[in-house]
């Protein structure tokens, strides 16, 4: 299984007190090429963060048909619900929601009946290969910034309960500014962290303000032959790069 996780930047926080102005934060721009991106990952599995769960269905379906996908999306009801700019309230301000999207090929892969399982920050679903008939559990992620040590190891030790199967990843945006904040998997003997099995590690994949490294991948009962990310050049987002983060993907065996 090659798993691509990436935060693609809402359209609605991509503001020019943000980023700067120009044609780069054209939303239709961006689409196109987040997803001639995605495309080119030639994954198995794509996790993706700040999805617009009211619009995505229908801005991707013609993806989803020309290349071969499903996809299991976090409901509005269910995502997490923001007030555009809270910190400096304006009159046209409105909310918007921060959903997350699964997408995996419907030749190679059937989702479990009854499988999905979605919080206000994550979204779990089992996937089975429709060759080996091996199950994967597969948690898609997206936790607040700037939370404690102590918040991220609960809000981590609450997803990683989840997991039923022998086969998992948790993938995603953890917005983690410390390692201790990782520790409900770090010190988990059943969980490797891909960047430390496959000897390779991004040094950042935050570049929209101070650099940092935020999005991780996490797996249990296989082995992590490769991790590679994508490297723009300059400050994100730009005219060829459509979103604030790196995209990062692991190519996963199970055991």
């Amino acid at each position: 299984m090659k798993v691509f996780t990436w935060n693609t930047l809402h359209r609605d926080l991509a503001k020019p007190e943000r980023y700067g102005p120009g044609p780069h934060l054209n939303w239709s721009h961006r689409l196109s090429l987040l997803q001639s991106i995605v495309a080119e990952q030639k994954a198995d599995v794509v996790l993706l963060q700040e999805v617009d769960p009211c619009t995505f269905e229908a801005e991707w379906s013609e993806f989803f048909l020309v290349h071969g996908w499903t996809a299991v999306t976090l409901q509005p009801q269910k995502a997490k619900k923001l007030a555009l700019w809270r910190e400096n309230p304006q009159p046209e301000s409105r909310p918007f929601y921060l959903g997350l999207a699964i997408l995996f090929r419907h030749s190679d892969w059937s989702i479990v009946p009854a499988s999905v399982r979605h919080a206000s920050r994550d979204l779990l679903c089992r996937l089975e290969h429709r060759h080996t008939k091996v199950v994967w559990t597969v948690i898609n992620l997206h936790l607040p910034a700037k939370l404690t040590d102590a918040a991220y190891t609960k809000r981590l030790h609450k997803i990683r309960d989840k997991v039923q199967d022998v086969h998992a990843v948790i993938a995603g945006d953890f917005n983690c500014y410390t390692e201790n904040s990782l520790s409900a998997l770090e010190n988990h003997e059943a969980w490797t962290n891909a960047y430390e099995q496959a000897c390779a590690k991004p040094t950042v994949t935050y570049r929209g303000g101070t650099p940092r490294l935020l999005d991780y991948v996490y797996t249990r009962g296989c082995s992590v032959s490769a991790v590679e990310w994508l490297e723009p050049h300059g400050r994100l987002p730009s005219a060829t790069f459509p979103s604030d983060h790196v995209g990062v993907s692991a190519t996963l065996y199970a055991q």
